[in-house]
């Protein structure tokens, strides 16, 4: 008996030991006195991004941009002139007319450029985007009816992922440099010089019907897998 009360006495002391050790450690459970703010940072913060409401528009500073609204290149495009850029078209659409590209970035020294998630329309006379220098990124971007190709890229290391683009009166996605590109999970179809048109390149996941006068162009050093048709 007197052993079981010994035990018992022990466990009760220890749980008064770990409440009050808790209740220490918890502090003062009464709010100061005044307003309450917000204590996380927002995603402006975190990653500052700059609007773009109109086009003609030039970016001439690293950093994150996005659209605001669907926009025409009428009056001039999206010039991107330089390196370590990331444009976010927020799922809003370009209208591309007067034989203008949508978005171009046309140096050979800019690098580090990515465009995504949104659409590129052309009227048949306006150019889908263009886009010169090492590890570019097009990805999530649909292109539709784009005077000659839908997404031109020249450079190396560069990739195009999960990307549409349809009834260009040129190449769908085409680089015409031999540096190194990845085209990835893309569609393209019924475009009228070409499909994938890529040189020492990778084509992975691909549906390419309906071009003309081929799907994907296969040179030499470049590898095609698991493509439709």
């Amino acid at each position: 008996m007197k052993r079981e009360l010994i035990v018992l006495t022990t466990i009760v002391l220890a749980g008064v030991a770990g409440w009050a050790v808790t209740t220490a450690v918890a502090g003062d459970l009464n709010p100061p006195a005044g307003p309450v703010t917000p204590s996380m940072k927002t995603l402006t913060e975190v990653q500052p991004r700059t609007p773009i409401s109109d086009l003609p528009h030039h970016i001439t500073q690293p950093g994150s941009y996005y659209l605001t609204g669907n926009l025409s290149n009428e009056s001039g495009s999206l010039y991107i002139e330089s390196s370590d850029v990331t444009v976010d078209l927020n799922g809003f659409n370009i209208f591309s007319t007067d034989n203008r590209s949508a978005i171009r970035a046309d140096n050979e020294a800019l690098s580090q450029i990515v465009v995504r998630n949104g659409s590129v329309t052309g009227d048949g006379t306006g150019r889908g985007i263009f886009l010169r220098g090492a590890n570019m990124r097009v990805e999530d971007v649909s292109l539709r009816n784009c005077k000659y190709s839908g997404i031109a890229i020249q450079g190396g290391n560069n990739l195009v992922t999960r990307c549409t683009v349809t009834e260009c009166s040129g190449a769908g996605i085409i680089s015409n440099s031999p540096g190194r590109m990845i085209v990835k999970a893309c569609v393209v179809n019924d475009n009228q010089q070409g499909g994938i048109d890529v040189r020492n390149s990778l084509v992975i996941g691909c549906v390419a019907v309906g071009n003309t006068p081929f799907d994907i162009e296969d040179y030499t050093n470049t590898l095609v897998d698991n493509h439709t048709p």
